[in-house]
């Protein structure tokens, strides 16, 4: 039942966004979780309510800055292509490029490198490059393929999501990536971008599973995240959300 109120929530914003609101590529992009100045400080968690005074300290892995800088550069990258126009061939083939460069500099960083909090970021940023160099592609087959690698590495991020949640309770640095992610709506955003994934993979009628699949993952992200980026004004997502 809830799943079918979400989707006539979706459906019903398709009738009042779709006409007058401007294109929407993507949501937002996020921070990072913040390892203490001191690596010896202890920061007292205040976001598990149910064990109020826990100490919550990040420990980064050697390469996290790395994985920051490559962040920003991607969320640089999405910038342009707000600013781009669907018409302009060498802007966008300009937008790909860089995207596909930051990907692949990210997935060259090995996870014994990373902290907890980077292996989300690396995985999440370099699906999120990759659908920017989709979208901004003229190729159905390369928006098929980097569809595919884009939603293997937002099912990564999930994945290093749910062990820090469920290492929260014994480890401060887990549970440091745990408040972060939850403040942060680390959890919807992954899931948007994953039903973007989804959705360039169904770029002919052959693939409405990839469709299907897209609007299931909509289905499970809550109505707070879609009324703050409604799918159906999303240059990716409208095409397989309208009715």
């Amino acid at each position: 039942m809830d799943s079918i109120r979400v989707w006539m929530s979706v459906v019903l914003l398709f009738f009042i966004s779709a006409s007058s609101a401007s294109a929407q590529k993507g949501p937002e992009g996020d921070g990072h979780v913040i390892p203490p100045a001191d690596p010896t400080e202890q920061v007292v968690s205040v976001s598990l309510a149910s064990r109020p005074g826990r100490m919550s300290a990040y420990v980064p892995g050697r390469l996290d800055e790395s994985v920051w800088d490559l962040q920003s550069r991607v969320k640089d990258v999405r910038q342009q292509w707000l600013a781009a126009s669907d018409q302009d061939n060498a802007k966008r083939k300009s937008i790909h490029d860089s995207a596909l460069g930051y990907v692949e500099a990210l997935v060259k960083i090995p996870n014994n490198a990373l902290g907890l909090g980077a292996l989300i970021v690396r995985d999440e940023y370099a699906c999120f490059g990759l659908i920017i160099a989709a979208a901004n592609s003229n190729s159905l087959q390369t928006q098929r393929t980097l569809g595919r690698r884009a939603e293997a590495l937002c099912v990564s991020a999930a994945t290093h999501l749910d062990v820090a949640n469920e290492l929260a309770s014994n480890d401060s640095s887990a549970r440091a990536v745990f408040e972060w992610s939850r403040s942060s709506d680390e959890q919807p955003r992954v899931a948007y971008l994953s039903a973007m994934s989804s959705c360039l993979q169904s770029t002919n009628a052959s693939n409405d599973l990839r469709r299907q699949a897209a609007r299931r993952t909509i289905q499970s992200i809550p109505e707070y995240y879609l009324t703050r980026y409604p799918p159906v004004i999303d240059v990716v997502l409208k095409r397989c959300v309208a009715p």
